[in-house]
């Protein structure tokens, strides 16, 4: 696990501990000044008055903190997504997404149009063991049929029909 990752996950815990010491001391800390200098009765309506206003202040500034840190994020990865789907649709070699459980296309790249000469709804039609060739189809389906499709089944060089 990565150390920022570990740093987050403890983050929750710290802030709770660090809220109730600092409550503790706030509650012993005044308590002990109203009764030193003889303060009103009041006072102790007072430190709760303050002691809520500064939780509430600093429970906004760490909330506003954590919803720029997320929309940050967000932007990041929406950027991140951008440029992948980018490399998907304009790379050179043909290229497919399809669902794992019944290897149904669902969407291919310019060149896998190009290549394939199928359109993005005849992709849509179609699942990857379609574009092997015959003798690799049955080669596919022989290993496959006992334990199911699993990645290595899936991985390799394979002979595609044009």
């Amino acid at each position: 696990m990565s150390s920022s990752r570990n740093v987050l996950l403890a983050a929750p815990w710290r802030l709770v501990l660090v809220y109730t010491v600092v409550g503790v001391l706030w509650v012993v800390g005044t308590s002990f000044v109203i009764e030193t200098l003889k303060l009103p009765e009041w006072s102790y309506t007072l430190r709760g008055l303050l002691f809520t206003l500064f939780t509430a202040i600093t429970g906004w500034w760490f909330i506003k903190r954590l919803t720029q840190i997320a929309i940050q994020t967000q932007r990041l990865i929406s950027q991140s997504e951008g440029d992948y789907r980018a490399l998907f649709e304009i790379h050179p070699a043909p290229m497919w997404l399809y669902d794992k459980h019944s290897l149904v296309i669902i969407k291919a790249n310019e060149a896998a149009h190009r290549t394939y000469g199928y359109t993005s709804a005849q992709f849509a039609q179609l699942k990857i063991t379609d574009l092997y060739a015959s003798s690799d189809r049955d080669e596919f389906k022989n290993r496959t049929h006992k334990n199911g499709i699993n990645s290595q089944h899936l991985s390799g060089i394979r002979k595609h029909v044009n």
